[in-house]
């Protein structure tokens, strides 16, 4: 059997990049029906048996929009084959409630919403369990790790050759499918952290492969929970290790210039292939003359570009090259050299009302000392960056 794995898609209707500021990346439905179409023409092509999204189909589980639910809708109905929606933190209505706006889905035929855990048994002796997210890391390791496949499900079948397992026989083939955070996890700076100590890589020792969605960085973990990097297209197995399917397309800054994708999976061979996505072009540059090149390169239409620029007179330019561009966010570094009407505010006024303007500025509620307050805002008021003395 072939399973083709995709996970962390956060589907949004996000055209701005000022509203994904946090982390620089703004990711539109177009760039998600994109992806739909190359996973439903790569399922064709490879004949692939079931397609299973690990998590995360949605960005904003509280205020998805109609346009978004329905172009969904539209696109996992779609797909050429049966369909496994494993509920991720981002699906869920709530972090402790297990109700999900994607139980919609479950209404398609050929689609089976996992939202608890859940066990198949296929063809060759294939047996699946699925593990949704849980706030309780402790209770998804113990969901892992039962060794009796009792988690039987009186939904949908999987394939058409699939039932629940009914928890007999021995299974040839143990894959587990899960939305989680394993202990030892190459973390990106904007991957999700919250106050987690990780699920031990150990729960899954049993499986003969596990994939997991959650963490956006494309990583392999081993059975001793140590990440090894995506430097591979194609990978057979080890028992008790990890594949993080990463996100298809960049989440954050951090990701910018990786490849990026979703997998598929032969269970008769346990090997694994990444699929890279050919999508949406995601680029950081720092200067005008770096823009015209890339223009030259890519397809402006399908670019969304980030300008760190340390000379201010180019930013004009810039955003006229950039004009085109699916999206651009343009940054100007602050200078060190003084600005004539900052340093007449600082004459003009006393230093109570410049420490007032300064921390009204910065933001600082505490500082050390008075007299560090006064220098900084001194430092603030000539053009300069604070807490660096001059």
């Amino acid at each position: 059997m072939k399973l083709l794995l995709v996970s962390d898609i956060h589907a949004r209707d996000v055209t701005e990049v000022s509203q994904a500021k946090a982390c620089g990346i703004s990711t539109s439905m177009a760039d998600t029906l994109a992806l739909f179409a190359r996973i439903k023409a790569e399922a064709a092509h490879q004949k692939i048996d079931a397609i299973v999204i690990a998590g995360d189909l949605l960005h904003d589980r509280q205020t998805v929009s109609a346009e978004v639910l329905v172009h969904l809708v539209r696109a996992v109905h779609d797909l050429p084959c049966m369909t496994l929606l494993v509920l991720g933190n981002h699906d869920l209505a709530d972090n402790d409630q297990r109700l999900s706006i994607l139980e919609v889905f479950a209404h398609i035929h050929g689609v089976t919403v996992v939202s608890k855990p859940c066990d198949f048994q296929g063809a060759n002796g294939l047996m699946l369990r699925a593990v949704p997210y849980d706030r309780d890391e402790a209770l998804m390791a113990k969901q892992m790790a039962a060794s009796d496949w009792a988690f039987a499900d009186k939904k949908a079948n999987l394939l058409s050759d699939v039932v629940p397992c009914a928890g007999t026989g021995k299974p040839q083939r143990r894959v587990c499918i899960t939305h989680a955070m394993f202990r030892g996890a190459a973390r990106g700076p904007w991957d999700y952290f919250g106050d987690t100590s990780g699920v031990p890589v150990a729960a899954v020792a049993g499986f003969d492969a596990t994939f997991s969605g959650h963490v956006h960085r494309r990583q392999v973990l081993a059975g001793a929970g140590v990440p090894v990097w995506d430097l591979f297209s194609n990978l057979t197995l080890l028992g008790g290790s990890v594949v993080y399917l990463g996100s298809p397309y960049p989440m954050n800054a951090a990701q910018i210039g990786e490849d990026l994708g979703f997998w598929t999976y032969d269970t008769e061979a346990n090997t694994a292939r990444f699929c890279a996505f050919d999508g949406p072009v995601y680029r950081e540059v720092s200067s005008a003359a770096e823009v015209e090149a890339l223009l030259e390169e890519v397809d402006p239409t399908q670019l969304h570009l980030r300008v760190t620029l340390s000379d201010p007179s180019e930013a004009d330019r810039v955003r006229a090259l950039a004009a085109t561009c699916r999206t651009v966010a343009v940054r100007v570094l602050p200078t060190d050299r003084p600005d004539p009407e900052r340093v007449a505010v600082a004459r003009a006024v006393g230093d109570e009302d410049l420490l007032r303007k300064y921390l009204a500025a910065r933001g600082h509620a505490d500082l050390p000392s008075l007299d560090a307050a006064l220098e900084d805002g001194l430092v603030f008021l000539r053009g300069g960056d604070a807490n660096v003395r001059q």
